[in-house]
């Protein structure tokens, strides 16, 4: 195990899940079994999506957080 997880890199993880909100998702789900603590989440206060959790990452730290999950 330790040896996929030094040799998954950004690029790859791309490969693997395919996209950015298919990465998100695994990311909140994965967050509710096992807490990253890396993880910044913001809950959207207004809309039809009052009281969602959603990522406050930019593409590249989205990543790079599936990377070290």
């Amino acid at each position: 195990m330790e040896y996929i997880k030094s040799k998954l890199s950004d690029d790859l993880a791309r490969k693997i899940i395919g996209s950015q909100e298919k990465a998100t998702e695994y990311l909140l789900r994965l967050n509710d079994i096992k807490p990253i603590p890396s993880l910044k989440l913001k809950t959207i206060s207004r809309g039809q999506n009052a009281g969602k959790k959603v990522l406050a990452l930019k593409t590249k730290e989205l990543w790079k957080a599936v990377v070290n999950s």
